[in-house]
């Protein structure tokens, strides 16, 4: 099911535009997939994102729902992530964006790290992926 929902998801990829895809080990059935329709891919070991998580309660950002999208500027070297804290005034916010950009810097080293904080749309509940609900019930 997951790849099926990625390779859905780069059926409206505007050209010139990345798509991450965290998966908790190498998918190596989707790879074939992807450079039969032409696309480049990227095997990094570990994730990126997953291993920042939000301090106060141990979940990781992406599936907490902060991560709104990801840029890659290959040609500038640059990754730029737009992302959401759960209010404007999250005590550990600060601490949340820079353990972002860490992770960041560390895992595409050699590419500069930017983080764009928005609240527009706001965070809420909804934003949690299935397995961050289901992290929080227990």
């Amino acid at each position: 099911m997951p790849m099926m929902m990625i390779l859905g998801k780069l059926d409206d990829l505007p050209e010139g535009h990345a798509l991450f895809a965290h998966h908790k080990r190498i998918p190596v059935f989707l790879l074939p997939e992807l450079e039969e329709r032409g696309f480049e891919h990227r095997v990094r070991e570990g994730a990126v994102l997953l291993a920042a998580s939000a301090i106060e309660i141990g979940l990781n950002v992406v599936d907490l729902g902060l991560i709104y999208r990801i840029e890659f500027d290959e040609p500038a070297s640059r990754i730029t992530v737009t992302m959401t804290l759960s209010t404007p005034y999250c005590p550990v916010g600060e601490t949340i964006t820079a353990a972002v950009q860490r992770v960041l810097l560390d895992t595409f080293a050699g590419n500069a790290a930017t983080i764009e904080l928005t609240f527009q749309p706001p965070w809420s509940y909804d934003r949690i992926s299935e397995a961050g609900k289901k992290y929080l019930s227990t």
